[in-house]
């Protein structure tokens, strides 16, 4: 579910959410906190949070993302790569923000958005077109599809 305390459509879409008053909620647990801005949150937050979680601010630093401090796409990519035991020379990761660095550093091919942030792509294997102008299918027509 998604919760917040005003509508969320220009940042989520059509995303269904329910607003109530944060402050009154009872919060029992949650796999994800974000934390919406219209102006640039300041990454002092950052440091308020506790060791058992983690905090990543991206989309123009008008996200914070909080969650369990030992969760992040490249852990989830493992899990997939341990049970199906696949090499991660043979993942590849596409990836447009900050909270997507570890996981195109660790895949055996980074692929950075051309709209990626500008740290993301200087650490990328290679950079295809942005998310808009359909990157991802370009990246593996050019790339995968053409090696069969």
């Amino acid at each position: 579910r998604l919760y917040s305390n005003f509508d969320t459509t220009p940042f989520f879409g059509n995303a269904k959410n329910e607003i109530k008053d944060l402050r009154k909620m009872e919060y029992k647990s949650a796999y994800k906190v974000i934390i919406c801005s219209e102006n640039p949150i300041d990454e002092k937050i950052l440091k308020l949070f506790p060791q058992t979680v983690k905090g990543v601010i991206t989309d123009k630093k008008t996200l914070c993302q909080i969650m369990n401090a030992e969760s992040s796409k490249w852990v989830a990519i493992n899990s997939i790569i341990d049970k199906f035991g696949i090499s991660k020379e043979n993942v590849i990761a596409f990836g447009d923000d900050i909270n997507d660095l570890e996981m195109i550093k660790n895949a055996g091919t980074g692929v950075a958005m051309g709209n990626a942030e500008e740290q993301l792509k200087s650490i990328a294997n290679y950079i295809t077109d942005t998310n808009v102008n359909d990157g991802v299918a370009k990246f593996l027509k050019e790339n995968v599809l053409r090696m069969e």
